[in-house]
Order: C-alpha cells, then structure tokens, then sequence
C-alpha cells in the first residue's frame, strides 16, 4: 500500500512537470473528440502485441488513417490531432519512465518460473505502473488520465543489472523523440520522418531486450 501511494505521488509530480513543459512549448491543447482516436487504435493494436498500446504506435496509425481517408477522398477532419505535439508528449512520457524504471525496477523485483523454448527456467521479473495526470495543456484545466507501465523480465543476466539498463535505453529513446518534438513544434519540418522514426526507434528497444539475454 505503501508503494503504491508512493507511485501515485510520484506521477502526480511527473504529471504536473510534463503538463508545465507541455504548456511552456506546445502550447495549450483544445481537449476534442479527435485525440479520443487514440484510445480504441491502442486497444486494437495492444491486442496484438501489448507493446502496441504505447503512444509511440498508435499516433503513427492515427496519421495513417488521417492520409488514407484524405486520398480517398473521405472526412479526415475527425484525425487531425496535434501530432507535433504528441510527439514530444512521447518523449516526455519515456523520458520519465527510463527515470523511474532506473530507480524504481530494482525494488520490485519478484522471482518467477516458466519456460525458454522447451527448457524450464528461474528468473526475475518486475512490474511498475504510474498514473500521470496532465491536467495544464488541457482544455479548461481539465486533467487528462495516462499510465506509464514499465514491465521486464530476465532469466540470464542479474536483475538489478538489466532493468536498470533497460532504464537508461526507455530514457535515452525519451530524450530522442523530445529533441525531435521539440524541433517539430518550433520548426516547420516535416512529420512523416518522425513517426515513422518513433515506432521504428521503439522496436529497437525491444530488439536490445532480447538481444542482451
């Protein structure tokens, strides 16, 4: 009980310093019935890999969907979201989950079981959610609710070892697509090559996850 007021206090706070950044650089944000897109295209994409619930995925295939209805000649204003905006949104969000996970994983770690192709096998495991309320960019003060979830396992490397580097990679991912959001709001550069960057850069993530096995 203890721990979880203490990660509700803690994204309180992430909450109210992304909101700060958020409104400083991007701008408040007309809260609209187009950014509710993202809520079914995460779910839909979670389905298939859970990774895919992550803003780093949906608001690429919101864009997809804004570009193949504007072609084919249907109502795309319901898509037209903030997208340079989002984008630093994602990296501010990671930013403070690559912090957290570097701090926070190496406390919760729980042992686990289960099974590397054929082979049984013992090793660790770790799972940490924060609700983030940004309230400040919203429309009239209104908060808007986002969980940060960081979850990881391992079965060969030592835990405290390898949720702390996974740590530094989600943080090092985070401050990427900040730089590059940041970039998108003041300069008018073009939006394709950052979404496309953005999920691109967060499959690497996962590709390092394995690959230090």
């Amino acid at each position: 009980m203890e721990n979880k007021l203490k990660r509700w206090i803690m994204g309180c706070f992430i909450g109210i310093g992304i909101s700060f950044v958020m409104n400083r650089v991007g701008g408040p944000w007309p809260l609209t019935f187009n950014l509710f897109w993202l809520l079914p295209i995460s779910l839909i994409a979670g389905a298939f890999q859970s990774r895919w619930y992550c803003l780093a995925y949906s608001v690429p295939i919101l864009y997809g969907v804004y570009n193949i209805s504007s072609y084919l000649g249907l109502p795309s204003k319901w898509f037209i979201v903030p997208y340079r905006q989002l984008i630093l949104l994602v990296g501010l969000l990671h930013m403070a989950e690559g912090i957290m996970a570097y701090w926070e994983a190496p406390k919760a770690i729980v042992p686990v079981k289960g099974y590397k192709g054929k082979e049984k096998v013992e090793g660790y495991q770790t799972y940490l959610s924060w609700l983030v309320p940004l309230f400040l960019f919203s429309y009239k003060l209104l908060f808007i609710p986002m969980f940060m979830v960081y979850s990881d396992d391992t079965t060969s490397l030592k835990p405290v070892k390898k949720f702390k580097f996974m740590g530094g990679c989600i943080f090092l991912y985070g401050a990427c697509m900040t730089c590059l959001g940041w970039i998108l709001v003041k300069k008018n550069l073009r939006l394709e090559v950052a979404l496309l960057f953005m999920p691109l850069l967060h499959e690497i993530l996962t590709l390092i996850h394995y690959k230090i096995e």
